[in-house]
């Protein structure tokens, strides 16, 4: 018997970008330049539905730079399947009205049901804020859910991007604030956030057990920055080489995992804020990674 379901799952289709943004913590994978083959990508919406999984993100990288790769993969998979898809992207591809009305048109058309669009003053340096709170007035229009994630190293210098995002988006509850993590371009840059520990204290991770499945088969327990480390704590096999069984088997017999998604991550490392106040640790993934290791 399985301790928690896994109710969502990420496909990181692609490690290849075309942006560079100063915050990416992805940015270690970036000198691969892979994507996702067909039957890596089969097998991982086979995994999916042999574990029952009704939501699936489709990230990067950019995927929407290989749309036409798998569109047709995914819309077979919804019609049998109905599943809910999602893909994340920085909408690079809504610039020009014509070819963004065209493109939210097949993204429906194929079964992809939510947009999780990044923008930020980071993702701002490439592409505009008017660019995205059009793409999102018209992707609501096409029956599309719309999510927008906003990374920040201080919340005032996003006051601007948050406020007219408020006034075109559905829910407000569908605008999500996000630390920048300390890994990749971010640690590169010497982007540094601090969290205030009030907000870490009552945090636990949803990330945690909802599996990323990499472009090599890879698969990792949790979507955050642990993966792009290639972190054996988080490993649970490869969907090429390892029996579905066996990935699940890894991931529900890992008693620490089993903490975390019971547990506030603070009551499982006692001496916290003796970590954060001597800035070894500044965010809740390196926490976790503390944790795990």
């Amino acid at each position: 018997m399985y301790i928690f379901p896994i109710n969502k799952i990420t496909l990181f289709y692609t490690n290849i970008c075309n942006l560079k943004c100063k915050h990416c913590f992805v940015s270690p994978l970036f000198n691969e330049n892979q994507k996702m083959s067909n039957e890596t990508f089969l097998k991982s919406l086979a995994f999916c539905k042999y574990n029952e999984i009704k939501k699936i993100s489709i990230s990067g990288g950019e995927p929407m730079l290989f749309w036409n790769d798998f569109k047709s993969l995914i819309k077979n998979f919804f019609i049998n399947e109905n599943i809910y898809f999602s893909i994340c992207t920085n909408a690079y591809w809504a610039q020009n009205t014509t070819e963004r009305l065209k493109i939210l048109e097949d993204l429906k058309k194929h079964g992809v049901s939510r947009l999780e669009i990044s923008t930020d003053s980071y993702h701002q340096e490439f592409i505009s804020l008017d660019t995205i709170t059009q793409c999102i007035v018209d992707a609501q229009n096409k029956g599309l859910d719309v999510i927008i994630t906003i990374c920040f190293e201080n919340l005032l210098n996003e006051f601007n991007t948050i406020k007219k995002i408020n006034k075109v988006i559905s829910d407000s509850k569908n605008i999500r604030l996000k630390y920048v993590s300390n890994f990749g371009e971010a640690k590169n840059n010497c982007i540094n956030t601090k969290p205030n520990l009030s907000l870490i204290e009552g945090y636990k991770c949803n990330q945690i057990g909802c599996p990323v499945i990499t472009y090599t088969g890879n698969i990792y327990a949790c979507c955050g920055p642990a993966f792009t480390l290639n972190n054996s704590n988080f490993y649970l096999g490869n969907i090429n080489k390892n029996l579905i069984d066996e990935i699940n088997s890894t991931l529900y017999n890992n008693k620490k995992i089993e903490s975390l998604k019971k547990h506030y991550l603070c009551n499982l490392v006692p001496n916290y804020k003796t970590l954060f106040n001597s800035n070894k640790i500044n965010s809740t993934c390196e926490l976790c990674l503390y944790f795990m290791s």
